[in-house]
């Protein structure tokens, strides 16, 4: 069922016995910033929300998680937050933290990719790596950061 209402209008689906209907709701949601989490609560219809400047939902070992990253810790260092959601009834998140810093890296302006079957936390520099793709891998077990290069099979002009 295609939600037929615009900007500034919330409603929300009720499924029921008669069938599905749209029901205005009221929101009073406002942000600043261009990454939010927003969580709406279907018993008490109530909206909270979550605002962060660089953050990324991922799934972590099965788990809603959240990671939020800050590359203005010093030249050769990132901070990664990690908080994954373990109880839903009792919104009870763990937190964890990690510092990156690594010589061998320009750990700038990096972005969270996601987190692959293993754990690792992947991450890329889109911008820089034009030339010769990469990733970098963060083991969070294991606090090793691996870079592994993509082989070009083009050539570029």
């Amino acid at each position: 069922m295609r939600y037929p209402f615009g900007p500034g209008d919330h409603r929300i689906m009720t499924l029921g016995t008669m069938g599905m209907r749209w029901r205005k709701i009221k929101c009073s949601l406002r942000h600043e910033y261009d990454f939010v989490i927003v969580c709406f609560d279907v018993r008490s219809e109530k909206f909270m929300i979550y605002q962060e400047s660089s953050c990324k939902l991922i799934n972590y070992n099965g788990k809603l998680g959240v990671i939020y990253y800050d590359d203005q810790v010093d030249d050769y260092a990132i901070e990664l937050r990690v908080w994954v959601l373990e109880d839903v009834e009792t919104q009870e998140w763990s937190k964890y933290a990690y510092t990156l810093r690594d010589d061998r890296f320009f750990l700038r302006d990096v972005f969270v990719v996601g987190v692959n079957s293993t754990g690792e936390i992947v991450l890329s520099m889109a911008k820089y790596t034009s030339n010769q793709p990469f990733y970098d891998y963060f083991n969070p077990e294991m606090n090793t950061l691996q870079r592994v290069e993509i082989p070009r099979f083009w050539r570029i002009p």
